[in-house]
């Protein structure tokens, strides 16, 4: 079974999503974040990764 749970979006600050215990990504105002998978974080935009 997966569990899904939303950690601020009823405060208006930065939305995180975790799935299990774990950090799936999170948005801010440029885009969002997700876990590289290494321990590291690639940000997201619209215009681009990086």
């Amino acid at each position: 079974m997966t569990t899904t749970d939303y950690a601020g979006a009823s405060t208006g600050s930065a939305t995180l999503v975790y799935e299990n215990g774990q950090l799936q990504f999170f948005g801010h105002p440029e885009g969002y974040v997700i876990p590289d998978g290494q321990g590291g974080m690639i940000m997201c935009t619209s215009t681009g990764t990086t």
